[in-house]
């Protein structure tokens, strides 16, 4: 995965820092996660509030209405998705 912080301000610059190393050390294993008291090899970690999507009603539609903000304005551009870079295969290797 990487990030860009191209375009960023000072202050989205830094939260991109702390997201990447919370990331790091999930990966590599260093970050502080909850054990289970009866199961050696189940641990939770812990996601920071502000990385949360409030579902309250619909998980769907909090989902895509973070990813595409403006799927609701009635002006929407049909080529929206077609050149969002959240829909581009090339962002994604499986």
């Amino acid at each position: 995965m990487r990030l860009s912080s191209n375009g960023l301000s000072n202050g989205q610059k830094k939260e991109l820092v702390i997201f990447a190393n919370w990331i790091l050390a999930i990966g590599d294993g260093t970050h502080q996660d909850i054990l289970f008291p009866n199961d050696y090899d189940a641990s939770m970690i812990e996601i920071p509030q502000n990385l949360l999507l409030e579902a309250r009603s619909d998980p769907i539609l909090a989902i895509v209405s973070a990813m595409y903000p403006s799927i609701r304005d009635i002006n929407i551009d049909p080529c929206y998705f077609r050149e969002s870079n959240y829909n581009s295969k090339k962002y994604y290797s499986f």
